[in-house]
């Protein structure tokens, strides 16, 4: 049986969805955690909230796989939650207390030919390229 490490998982993402598709301000790939550490189980959401680095961890998954990063600006704290709408911070905190490694793909998926092509496809589409707009608006495909 062949064993993925955190960092395997991320540079095979990184394969299909490039780091140089997404926009330059963006947060995308592991924002916590260990490349080496060996991935046990993976766990996938659209956020990295509080609830689903519980349900995650309850899961016994020690990777969680989003789209939105866990943070877009770094946290001024890492402290405990005291709620579910805690601070990005303390999503952090959870996550390093839980054992679970946060990575996203957001721009660089959101702008990802494959992704385009897999989302069009189906319905007789053809991809053309990326329009980005205002220089942070992204609009998928011509039609």
């Amino acid at each position: 049986m062949a064993y993925l490490s955190v960092g395997d998982i991320e540079k095979k993402l990184f394969e299909r969805f490039l780091p140089t598709d997404a926009l330059e301000s963006d947060r995308f790939g592991l924002q916590v955690g260990d490349r080496k550490a060996i991935v046990t189980k993976i766990a996938i959401s659209l956020d990295q909230s509080i609830s689903m680095i519980d349900a995650a961890a309850a899961l016994g998954c020690n990777l969680l796989v989003s789209h939105h990063p866990v943070f877009w600006v770094p946290p001024d704290s890492f402290l405990a939650a005291d709620s579910v709408a805690a601070s990005n911070g303390a999503r952090v905190y959870r996550a390093i207390q839980n054992g679970v490694a946060l990575l996203s793909m957001h721009t660089n998926l959101d702008c990802s030919p494959f992704a385009a092509r897999m989302l069009l496809d189906p319905v007789g589409l053809e991809y053309t390229g990326p329009l980005r707009a205002h220089g942070t608006t992204i609009i998928r495909g011509v039609f």
